[in-house]
């Protein structure tokens, strides 16, 4: 064959490698990530996960433990999402703030509570560790707060940081979608408080892509972050996020992701209105019509 087009395709072979390395999630697990504030770390370093420095830099950066060796971890890929996060609990000081605001069978309702003497109430957002160390602050809104005789409990509905949408590393570090996923915990998983915002994207958001426009809203301090849309973790689809009704009567225990859940479910079921009389007489029972799947027949 043409030994150019050899030449060629190695050359391309070889930016692709090159280039898959920075495409990488960080490992979490040098030395670099562990100093990160998203793996829970001070942040002061500033350095790049080691498996995601470019290879056509010739800089040789300085370490601060150069003689401890570290072992090599291949960069992985992005994973999907798992329903179920594997949370590290804290050693807490947690009492309530004021009378319950409601009492529900076993569960008394309270608007805020005391975290390690940081008031937190519902609405505000929250960072909850994880078992492993090399996985981020996941990252969730309060719905609710009560006590039972599981101990002290809140309703954490969920954000998705970037890297675990379709996006990737691609994704703005500071910029989370709201999912449709929620769980009842402890009040000892709560690390800390942070803030998280919205920002209401433009009208022409879908064809903005590769326009170079400067969305930074916020500050990088760690524990601010902003999200702009409802993410389909099924479809890797990003919509306006969904509104929910608030109800007086749940004021302090609603929550989006069980309310869309329990449409959803609700749809999987055949149900059928205006029953008609039987002029047969027999077994059958007629309906005017039956709802199914948000269709109407």
């Amino acid at each position: 064959g043409d030994p150019s087009l050899h030449f060629y395709m190695n050359k391309t072979f070889d930016f692709v490698s090159r280039l898959q390395v920075c495409q990488s999630p960080d490992c979490g697990k040098c030395t670099a990530c562990k100093d990160m504030i998203k793996f829970g770390g001070s942040g002061k370093s500033k350095q790049a996960c080691k498996q995601r420095r470019c290879p056509n830099l010739a800089v040789k950066e300085a370490e601060d433990d150069e003689n401890i060796e570290e072992e090599d971890v291949p960069a992985e890929k992005t994973k999907k999402v798992l329903q179920t996060k594997k949370k590290r609990q804290t050693q807490s000081k947690v009492a309530w703030v004021g009378e319950p605001v409601e009492t529900v069978g076993k569960r008394q309702y309270y608007k805020k509570v005391s975290l390690n003497d940081e008031v937190l109430e519902v609405g505000d957002c929250v960072s909850v560790s994880s078992e492993d160390p090399s996985t981020p602050l996941y990252l969730a809104r309060i719905t609710s707060l009560w006590e039972d005789n599981n101990g002290k409990m809140f309703h954490a509905h969920w954000f998705l940081r970037g890297i675990h949408t379709v996006l990737g590393e691609s994704s703005d570090p500071l910029e989370l979608v709201i999912v449709d996923e929620c769980e009842d915990m402890l009040l000892n998983y709560v690390q800390g408080k942070v803030n998280v915002m919205y920002k209401a994207p433009s009208d022409n958001w879908f064809m903005e892509g590769g326009v170079d426009v400067d969305l930074k809203v916020i500050d990088d301090d760690g524990k601010s972050f902003f999200y702009q849309f409802w993410y389909d973790t099924e479809f890797a689809r990003f919509e306006t996020p969904p509104k929910t009704e608030q109800s007086t009567d749940c004021k302090f225990r609603l929550c989006g992701s069980c309310v869309r859940t329990k449409e959803r479910d609700e749809q999987e079921v055949p149900r059928a209105f205006e029953p008609l009389q039987n002029e047969d007489s027999d077994n059958k029972a007629l309906y005017a019509f039956a709802c199914f799947k948000g269709e109407q027949f």
